[in-house]
C-alpha cells in the first residue's frame, strides 16, 4: 500500500554537472558536487548505460561541498538517497527556469495596429487614470491599489490655415513626463512613447559609443576604483558580475578614441575561484604556515627550502644571534612534529604552527585586456534663451564673459554653444545648446523621450525656450504610450541573507482608464484604445530560492542552518556554491520508497511517495547526468522519458 496523499522530498542535490562513472570507485570517491548512480548493494559506481535488470535497485549520491571541521558533524560525508527500486518509479520530470516578464500596456498606438492612435480635439481637457496593484505598491501605500490621475488641456487652435489639430506629440510627451516624474507612481511604472511619423523629423543629436571591459577580479569597490583611476577623465561603472568576472562600461562621444587596453599587473591575486583559475593565472593551493626561530645569525632560507615538502620560505628577521622565518608547506602534507624533526636535523630551532592560508589564483605575468565596442547611444539637443538687462547700456561683452565663466564646467552644455543672440540697446539675449539628461539607446522598440535638467539660473535669471510659438509640429500618423510595470526583486548579500525571511517577488499590474464616469458629456465619445502587450509572468528557478530549499532539506539531515556565518564556518557547512543571482534548471525523480528501508523512521509499514530534486545552473551541461539516469529509467519505464520541458515547479 502506498500513501499517495503527498510526495515528500528528502534529497535536494545541487550539482555541478560532473558525473562519476568509474566502476572501480564508490560513493567515498565523489568530488564535491559530483553526482553518480551507484549499486545499492555495495555502493559501487555504475557506468552508462545502466540496465534495470542487472541493477534493479540503485542509490544516487553527490559529493559533499562541506568541510569537516568537527568530527560528529560528518560534514564531508557524501549525500545519498534511499535505495530506489526500478519497479517503483512514478515519474521523471524536467523543468527550465522562467524569467520575469513585466506587465506592459499600450495606450493608443501599439506599434502594430494602424487603426489605434491617440487623437485629440482643440481646447479639450483629457484625464488619464492609472491604477497599480501588487505588493510593491501596497507595501508603501496600503492595501488599496495605488492610483493617480493626470490631466491635460489641449491648446486653442489657429484654424486660419485650414488645420485645427493640436500638437499631439507634445501632448503625449507631457503625459509621459508627468508619469515618469510623479513622486508616488514613478517608482512602479515607466512610460515611453511609440510613434509612427508621416515624415520622420530631424532632431539635433550628439552621438556616443559605449565600450565594455570584462576582467577577472574580486568584484569589490577597490577593483572598480582601480579601473576608474586608470581612466581619470571618463566615468566608469560596473554593469555585470558573473562568477569571478566583472564587466565595466563606459560611454564616450563617438569621435573620441576607444579607451586604451587595461593592464593587470603580475602577481595580482584572486581569492575566490570556485570554477578554477582564469586564463593567465596559476592556482596556488592552501598552505600550512610555520614560524621558525633560531639563534643562528646567518640566513638559513636555503637550508629550509632544501627540506622535502617545503614550498616557500620568508625571512622575517636576521640579527645578532637570532633569525626567524615563515615556512610554507602544502596544507595537510606535514604535521608540526614532522616538520620540526626535519628542521632540527638541519639546525636547532623553535617551530610554531600558524594559520592555514587560503587557496588563490596568481597572475604570473602582466595581462592586457581590451575594451569592446557595444551599444550606440545619443543625446538630444535643445536651444535655450536668456534675456539680461545691461548694467550699463552697451555692456554685453562683459556679460558674455561672466556667462561663459559661470557655465564653463557645466556638463550639460554643448561646447562653444553659449553665445550672444541679439544685442539690444539696454538688454541682450543669449542662446545655449543643452544636452538631454540621459543616454538614449539607438536600438529601441519605443521612441525615446528626451528629458532635460533645469539649467542653473544666472543671477536669478532662468533660461527658457526660444520662440516657442513658432514651433512646427512633427507629422504624426500614429502615436501611443507604452506603460511598463516594475519588477520588484529585493536582493540580499551573503551577510544579510536569512533563510527564514520572506521577501515577495511581485509584479506591478496596471489598469488604465481615460476620463471619469461623470466627466464626459458625450457618453458615446470614443476613448483611446488600451492594449495589453504583455501579461506579468513570475520567475521560477531563482538561485536564492534554490538555496532556501537546499537549506530546508539539509536541516532534516542534521545540517542545521545558522544566520551567523561564524557558526557556519565552525561547522564547515558550505552554501556559497549556490549562486543567489543565477537561474537553475530542475529535474524531479518520483518513486515509492520501500517500507523495509524506512520502518525505523516510524511510517507504520506503509510505502510512501518520495521525490528527489536535482538542481543545476541553467548554463551547466547536464547531458552526461541525463544520459546516465535516463538509461536506467528507459530500461524499465520508457513511458517516463519525455522530451517536453515543463515550467519550473519551484520558485
Amino acid at each position: 500500500m502506498t500513501n499517495s496523499g503527498q510526495s515528500v522530498t528528502f534529497n535536494y542535490f545541487v550539482g555541478s554537472g560532473k558525473v562519476l562513472s568509474d566502476p572501480t570507485k564508490t560513493t567515498a570517491d565523489l568530488a564535491p558536487l559530483q553526482l553518480g548512480v551507484f549499486n545499492a548493494k555495495n555502493y559501487k559506481s555504475l557506468q552508462f548505460p545502466i540496465d534495470s535488470k542487472t541493477y534493479p535497485e540503485v542509490i544516487i549520491a553527490m559529493g559533499s561541498p562541506n568541510e569537516e571541521k568537527i568530527n560528529w558533524t560528518n560534514a564531508s560525508m557524501s549525500m545519498k538517497s534511499v535505495p530506489i527500486r526500478a519497479n517503483k518509479l512514478i515519474s521523471w520530470r524536467k523543468s527550465q527556469p522562467v524569467k520575469a516578464l513585466q506587465h506592459k500596456v499600450a495606450i493608443g498606438y501599439d506599434g502594430v495596429n494602424d487603426c489605434k492612435t491617440i487623437s485629440l480635439d482643440c481646447d479639450e481637457a483629457y484625464t488619464l487614470f492609472l491604477e497599480l496593484e501588487g505588493s510593491p505598491a501596497s507595501r508603501f501605500f496600503g492595501t488599496k491599489p495605488l492610483s493617480e490621475t493626470f490631466v491635460q488641456q489641449t491648446e486653442c487652435c489657429d484654424c486660419t490655415g485650414g488645420s485645427c489639430t493640436p500638437n499631439v506629440e507634445k501632448f503625449v510627451d507631457n503625459y509621459i513626463n508627468q508619469i515618469n516624474s510623479d513622486p508616488k507612481i514613478s517608482p512602479f511604472i515607466k512610460a515611453e512613447k511609440i510613434v509612427k511619423y508621416t515624415t520622420p523629423p530631424s532632431t539635433e543629436k550628439v552621438n556616443y559609443n559605449s565600450y565594455t571591459l570584462t576582467i577577472a577580479d574580486e568584484g569589490g569597490v577597490e577593483d572598480l576604483a582601480n579601473v576608474q583611476t586608470t581612466y581619470n577623465n571618463i566615468s566608469i561603472e560596473r554593469v555585470k558580475r558573473d562568477g569571478i568576472f566583472s564587466t565595466y562600461k563606459v560611454i564616450i562621444p563617438e569621435n573620441d578614441a576607444a579607451p586604451s587596453a587595461y593592464s593587470i599587473p603580475s602577481n595580482s591575486t584572486l581569492l575566490s575561484c570556485p570554477s578554477g583559475c582564469p586564463s593567465g593565472y596559476t592556482f596556488v593551493p592552501k598552505m600550512d604556515k610555520f614560524k621558525v626561530e633560531t639563534n643562528q645569525n646567518t640566513d638559513k632560507s636555503n637550508d629550509l627550502l632544501g627540506i622535502e615538502g617545503v614550498l616557500k620560505v620568508e625571512l622575517l628577521t636576521l640579527g645578532v644571534d637570532q633569525s626567524s622565518y615563515i615556512v610554507y608547506t602544502e596544507s595537510g602534507d606535514m604535521s608540526l612534529a614532522e616538520i620540526t624533526d626535519d628542521i632540527l636535523n638541519e639546525f636547532a630551532a623553535n617551530v610554531t604552527q600558524l594559520e592555514t592560508t587560503s587557496a588563490y589564483c596568481k597572475l604570473t605575468s602582466p595581462l592586457s585586456a581590451a575594451w569592446v565596442r557595444t551599444e550606440d547611444y545619443y543625446k538630444e539637443v535643445r536651444t535655450l534663451c536668456l534675456t539680461l538687462g545691461d548694467s550699463a547700456c552697451g555692456s554685453n561683452s562683459e556679460q558674455l564673459l561672466e556667462l561663459l565663466d559661470f557655465y564653463s564646467s557645466n556638463p550639460d552644455i554643448v561646447g562653444d554653444s553659449l553665445a550672444l543672440d541679439e544685442d539690444g540697446a539696454c538688454a541682450n539675449s543669449y542662446v545655449v545648446d543643452q544636452l538631454s539628461k540621459d543616454y538614449l539607446p539607438v536600438s529601441s522598440c519605443t521612441l525615446n523621450v528626451a528629458n532635460y535638467s533645469e539649467l542653473a539660473p544666472f543671477k536669478g535669471h532662468t533660461w527658457g525656450a526660444c520662440c516657442e510659438g513658432d514651433e512646427t509640429p512633427n507629422e504624426v500618423e500614429n502615436i501611443g504610450i507604452i506603460l511598463t510595470g516594475a519588477y520588484i526583486d529585493t536582493q540580499f548579500g551573503d551577510c544579510s541573507f536569512k533563510y527564514d525571511d520572506f521577501v515577495e517577488l511581485d509584479m506591478v499590474r496596471i489598469t488604465v482608464r481615460q476620463g471619469e464616469f461623470v466627466e464626459l458629456d458625450d457618453k458615446c465619445a470614443k476613448r483611446w484604445d488600451v492594449t495589453e502587450l504583455q501579461k506579468p509572468v513570475y520567475p521560477t528557478g531563482i538561485g536564492r530560492n534554490v538555496l532556501k530549499d537546499y537549506i530546508a532539506i539539509q536541516s532534516t539531515k542534521g545540517q542545521i542552518w545558522s544566520d551567523d556565518p561564524r557558526w557556519r564556518e565552525i561547522y564547515g557547512y558550505k552554501y556559497d556554491f549556490i549562486k543567489k543571482d543565477k537561474f537553475y534548471k530542475n529535474y524531479y525523480l518520483e518513486f515509492e520508497s520501500m517500507d523495509k528501508f524506512e520502518r525505523n523512521l516510524g511510517y507504520g509499514g506503509n510505502d510512501f511517495r518520495q521525490t528527489i530534486v536535482f538542481a543545476f545552473e541553467e548554463t551547466v551541461d547536464t547531458t552526461q547526468f541525463e544520459n546516465m539516469l535516463e538509461s536506467w529509467i528507459q530500461s524499465v519505464r520508457p513511458d517516463l522519458i519525455d522530451s517536453d520541458v515543463k515550467d519550473n515547479l519551484y520558485r
